[in-house]
């Protein structure tokens, strides 16, 4: 598992790295466990972009965040709670929509 951000940012997120790494490993290890299936990929990177459109996107293996989740201050409990909703919503697609798919989607 990795994160990624623009060199500038790095600094601020090595201090949110921490936070970020734990929602990840303790969503997954409760959808694992929900679900009854494991993470079917081989590596989980979470990329935050410069400039990104979105708020976040999920891809097979790879999860890609606006770097504005990366605060250069302190902040609000409720802005930590966002993140963290956002990570694990992210994380969920990795068995909805890319793993389990409705028989219609073409």
């Amino acid at each position: 598992m990795s994160l990624f951000c623009i060199e500038s940012l790095f600094e601020y997120m090595k201090n949110l790295a921490p936070f970020i790494f734990e929602i990840t490993i303790e969503s997954m290890k409760f959808f694992e466990k929900f679900f009854g299936y494991p993470f079917v990929w081989n590596k989980y990177d979470q990329i935050f972009a410069h400039e990104y459109k979105w708020g976040a996107m999920e891809n097979a293996g790879i999860v890609t965040f606006n770097d504005l989740y990366i605060w250069k201050e302190k902040v609000s409990t409720e802005k930590m709670l966002m993140l963290a909703n956002t990570i694990s919503h992210e994380l969920a697609h990795h068995w909805f929509g890319n793993l389990v798919t409705m028989k219609w989607w073409d």
